[in-house]
């Protein structure tokens, strides 16, 4: 929400996700991002998935109309300024949510194609990376990927800055507006990379690496910063900055776990 005077106005973001049982990512890290960005978070579920963390053993895909009426009932309801795709299971998802968002004028669409898991297991069956690229890559104003899923959409690995540049500029044009390649993916080194494309200019953020791990969710955090950042009238570049250091606060603190480390709950208040 934004404070103007003495009134209020009031700023939502709807993000589009799977759940997650161990609340790291999908749609709970997407909620807890937006409200830490300081705008109204709107979920809507597209996907039912048993993971812990560090793989999925199981997808359940909810059924297009059912989503379609999630998203067509809150998008009326809030008109939000933002929204944020994030897990889409199926063709048949990807091409209803474009449908829906069709009808939205004026919002802002940050579309992270979650195929795969970081710590293994898909998340989208067969035919859906087409689907995203052809139904909603030209209703996107940003496409946000690492590394991984940048190879995936140019069918070439991606091994380094150069690379990701190259990468930023195939998505764009496959029909993006913008695209942030991250490279924390990229073999390990002092820093982490990441490139932003807007069709025009190609810019570089980059900070020392915080070697802690990996943090699962932080792709769908990022995202659902970007939105929120987009949604409250920031620039891109704003909007990215913002973002990264969301991300790099949230792996600061984060809590050793398994093979990775997870979000560091709030203090609870006394």
């Amino acid at each position: 929400m934004v404070a103007r005077g003495r009134r209020t106005r009031v700023v939502s973001v709807i993000a589009i996700g799977g759940t997650d049982p161990s609340a790291g990512a999908g749609v709970q890290a997407d909620l807890r991002t937006l409200q830490a960005m300081g705008v109204v978070p709107l979920t809507v579920v597209s996907a039912v998935t048993v993971q812990d963390g560090l793989g999925v053993s199981a997808v359940q895909a909810m059924p297009t109309a059912l989503i379609r009426a999630q998203l067509r009932t809150i998008a009326r309801r809030f008109g939000p300024a933002a929204l944020k795709c994030g897990q889409l299971p199926n063709a048949s998802v990807v091409r209803g949510v474009a449908a829906e968002i069709r009808t939205m004028s004026g919002i802002r669409l940050v579309v992270d194609p979650v195929v795969r898991a970081t710590g293994g297991g898909a998340l989208a069956v067969a035919g859906t990376v087409a689907a995203i690229r052809k139904h909603l890559f030209p209703l996107a104003t940003v496409v946000t990927v690492n590394t991984e899923e940048a190879a995936v959409l140019c069918a070439g690995s991606v091994t380094n800055v150069a690379g990701m540049e190259a990468a930023a500029r195939e998505i764009s044009a496959q029909g993006a507006a913008a695209v942030v390649v991250k490279g924390g993916h990229l073999r390990p080194g002092a820093r982490v990379t990441d490139v932003v494309w807007d069709g025009e200019r190609m810019r570089r953020f980059s900070a020392p690496r915080l070697r802690r791990g990996s943090l699962h969710g932080s792709g769908c955090a990022f995202a659902s910063a970007l939105a929120a950042g987009l949604a409250l009238g920031e620039t891109l570049e704003q909007s990215v900055r913002r973002a990264r250091a969301h991300v790099l606060a949230l792996i600061a603190t984060g809590l050793p776990i398994g093979s990775g480390i997870l979000l560091r709950p709030p203090a609870p208040r006394v």
